[in-house]
């Protein structure tokens, strides 16, 4: 179980790809254009994203991110670094190590991987999801219709500037949650954060979203290669 722990806290990282907010209303400081811009999200049905994450006194950190959203549900690939040293299958896996996360989620499929190409094993959950009844309304998918994150609406964030980030003209929002000051860029184009500043005591953690391209993506590209072998976390 201490594994599956490691898997869902690592696939929850996804939630940081983007502003994922497409759906909601309300809210305050002249939202109203927030809301529309964020609208756009809802064109987007796939993406390929670098984030940079750069915490407070430490070297910038690249991510690389796939996203894809078939008829319901979505498909999510995320590229990154070991940062510390953790083992499979007997076999320590080094901090700097690749490690690819995998998650499916859609009407026919649920799953989650945690892939070590340099050792050709991965921790892998999945099942099959329960068919919905005839005349019942299905579950939507844990990113269904977008929505990577809760509704930044929620927030009551404030309009603060209209400025040109990374080539991108941008709406600048910010708001504060739970003692955290949070400053995003809003691609006006496409609804998606593409820079995001979050300030606490310790000091200012920057994430940078860059090389975006919404090039179709291969289904291989959400799957584990051939011949990997897995090791299956019960349900």
């Amino acid at each position: 179980m201490k594994k599956l722990g490691v898997l869902l806290a690592a696939s929850l990282l996804v939630t940081l790809v983007f502003c994922a907010i497409g759906c909601g209303s309300g809210g305050g400081g002249g939202t109203g254009n927030l809301s529309e811009i964020l609208g756009h999200m809802k064109s987007v049905k796939n993406a390929y994203v670098d984030i940079v994450d750069t915490e407070p006194g430490m070297s910038p950190v690249t991510s690389k991110y796939w996203v894809e959203y078939p008829a319901e549900g979505s498909m999510i690939r995320m590229e990154g670094l070991v940062t510390e040293a953790t083992d499979i299958a007997g076999e320590t896996v080094a901090a700097g190590e690749t490690q690819v996360i995998l998650w499916v989620d859609t009407p026919t499929t649920y799953s989650m991987s945690l892939y070590y190409p340099a050792h050709n094993k991965a921790y892998y959950y999945g099942y099959t999801p329960t068919p919905t009844s005839p005349g019942t309304t299905p579950e939507p998918g844990l990113f269904e219709n977008n929505i990577f994150a809760p509704d930044l609406l929620s927030y009551n964030p404030t309009v603060i500037d209209s400025e040109k980030y990374d080539g991108k003209d941008c709406l600048v929002v910010q708001y504060t949650d739970m003692g955290e000051t949070v400053k995003m860029w809003i691609w006006k184009d496409k609804g998606l954060t593409i820079k995001e500043e979050r300030t606490t005591d310790q000091g200012t953690s920057i994430f940078e979203y860059k090389n975006i391209s919404f090039s179709d993506i291969p289904d291989s590209k959400f799957q584990l290669p051939a011949g990997v072998e897995k090791i299956e976390i019960p349900q």
